[in-house]
């Protein structure tokens, strides 16, 4: 039996960047929310500016890709994706480089495998490699939030702090800040 969170093995994590395979990610994305979000029904894809800047992974099965996410690098908070989300709560003067998780999905059918976790660490390592000061992000998720703090992240900005909203109005329970191991980051930015 595999436990509850344990990754399939026969689902392979790959880093996308054949605009083929990201159009099918966009599509992806749309599929997952749909059932959290009331998308109107003519959307189909959803991408931003941000996704030819941005690193992208997911799982396969076969060739069907199943869990994605994507991972900014920027260099101001500014400069980060629904950067309005983090106004007022993370430093405007937060050193760069700025990591930011966004884009995270998982399809329908395979949710509670366990596909969440790795596609947060393949996206930290890629921010140590690219010496960021730190990773944040933002979500609407309380099962979410606590699956970061396991990680190591810390909670900043409860829902009734803050009145910024992200995708489809929804407002983030938390802002998620980690360190990472060589930054100059004090305590709490």
């Amino acid at each position: 039996m595999t436990p509850q969170n344990a990754v399939d093995p026969t689902l392979s994590l790959e880093e996308v960047t054949d605009p083929r395979i990201l159009a099918r990610i966009y599509r992806l994305r749309v599929e997952a929310w749909r059932t959290k979000l009331d998308l109107a029904a003519d959307v189909t894809e959803w991408r931003d500016s941000f996704e030819s800047d941005a690193r992208h992974w997911a799982f396969f099965d076969g060739e069907r890709p199943v869990a994605a996410a994507r991972l900014t690098i920027s260099r101001t908070l500014a400069d980060v994706p629904d950067a309005a989300v983090y106004e007022g709560i993370l430093p405007a003067a937060l050193p760069g480089p700025i990591a930011s998780l966004t884009r995270l999905v998982v399809h329908p059918q395979y949710r509670g495998r366990g596909l969440a976790r790795p596609l947060d660490e393949v996206r930290i390592a890629a921010a140590e490699a690219a010496r960021c000061s730190c990773v944040i992000g933002a979500t609407h998720e309380p099962r979410r939030v606590l699956q970061l703090q396991a990680q190591g992240f810390e909670v900043f900005a409860p829902r009734s702090s803050y009145e910024s909203g992200i995708v489809a109005g929804t407002l983030p329970n938390a802002i998620i800040v980690l360190r990472l191991p060589h930054s100059s980051l004090g305590s709490k930015p």
